[in-house]
This record gives C-alpha cells, structure tokens and sequence, in this order.
C-alpha cells in the first residue's frame, strides 16, 4: 500500500501564495488602492497570510472564484474552514490534510463509483506487513493508511455500509478504529518529532470523528447501485 500512495510529508507547509492569485483575490474584492497594498504584502508573508485567510471575508472570495486560483490554496481554505467551524483551530493539522486531499484529486485514489471491487485495503495486510517494517518505511505506512481511511470513512459512508451488506466485510467503526491506532502509533514513533507531525497525528488520532465529520462535506459523494 505504501508503495501507491502520495508521501503525506515531504512539505507540511503552504507556502506563498502567488501573485497571481493575490491578483484575482484584490479584483474580486473590489478593495480601495490603499486597502490592496496592504493585502498584498500581508498574503504575501508565509505567516501574516494565514490571519487573512481566517477572516470569512477572504474565505468567501476565494470559494467564489476558486476555478480562477491555485488548486492548493482552494483546498486549504475550504478544509481550514470546516475545521475551525468544529473548533479544530490547529493550523497544521488543516494544512497537513488539504495536500493529502489535494494529492488524492490529483491521482485518483479516492473511489468515485460503487464498491464493485472496491480500493479498500484489507487491514489484516497492513498490519501483516507493519510486522516487517520499520523505521521510516513502517512510519510512511502508518500516516498514509490513517489517512486513507480517513477520507474513505469521511467521503464514502454509504460505501462502507454496501460493502459490509454484500460482502459482510466490518462496519465503518472497524475503519474509523483501524485509522485512530494508526495515527496514535505514528504520533508515538520515533520519526514523528523529526517530521513535525507528533501534533498533527495526536489531533488526528485524537479528534478522530470530529475531523471526519467536518471533511466529510468537501466531496459529493458517490451514487452506489446495489448488487442484486
């Protein structure tokens, strides 16, 4: 598994926003001279841009024209906002799962259709194969598994719920419980410091089902037919 799945973190960090983007941000706004001036050097700043993108004003722009901006900053408003709606204010924790979210539209892992034969990894294989790794590569299968599931159980609760009625596979909890141990184990890994993630997985790990909750409205879900 570890093997098809994007590196969850190489780069746990926005970065700058690109002028582009403050380009068509100031336009939609309608802001004064005066106003743009001081919006484009505060976006600009790698930190002093995040207090703009809190404020709902910003939000509200960049939702409106997010077919005109960068894909990474559309993805981190929207996840950024759904968790401070839920009281989640740690901003890595929202940065950390925008580029896991914005890695899975890019390649495609997510499901889009109906269980059929289903993307959903047996557990008991992950597990088998976490008794043969270790060090970072045993560390890379814990974050990615935990977020795996994790968008799986958030996007596609239907689906779980199908595959457990055609195949008697476990219910979502068997899900939700496999992704919270692997977030705990890799907050508790060796690696976790080294990789700025320890807050990350614990809130991850910790606030589980509310963070499942909060995400599970930023994809439409998909039509699941059922197999007579």
């Amino acid at each position: 598994m570890h093997t098809e799945l994007p590196s969850p973190h190489s780069h746990i960090q926005l970065g700058t926003i690109t002028d582009e983007d403050i380009d068509q941000i100031l336009e939609a706004g309608a802001f004064k001279v005066s106003e743009s001036r001081a919006i484009r050097s505060l976006l600009s700043d790698e930190e002093e841009g995040f207090h703009l993108l809190d404020q709902s004003r910003f939000q509200a722009i960049i939702l409106e024209i997010s077919d005109r901006l960068q894909e990474s900053l559309v993805c981190f408003v929207r996840v950024r906002q759904r968790l401070t709606q839920v009281g989640l204010a740690n901003l890595r924790t929202a940065i950390y799962l925008s580029q896991i979210w914005m890695n899975y539209r890019r390649n495609g892992i997510l499901p889009k259709t109906g269980p059929l034969k289903g993307p959903v990894v047996e557990t008991v294989d992950i597990l088998r194969e976490m008794n043969f790794l270790k060090g970072y590569e045993k560390f890379e299968l814990l974050t990615m598994s935990g977020n795996y599931y994790l968008f799986l159980v958030a996007f596609f609760e239907d689906y779980f719920h199908e595959l457990e009625y055609l195949n008697g596979r476990p219910n979502m909890a068997y899900y939700e419980a496999f992704a919270r141990i692997a977030f705990r184990a890799a907050r508790d890994h060796s690696l976790s410091a080294e990789f700025e993630l320890t807050e990350v997985c614990h809130d991850l790990s910790e606030n589980f089902s509310l963070i499942r909750s909060a995400i599970s409205g930023l994809a439409e879900r998909p039509e699941i037919t059922t197999a007579h």
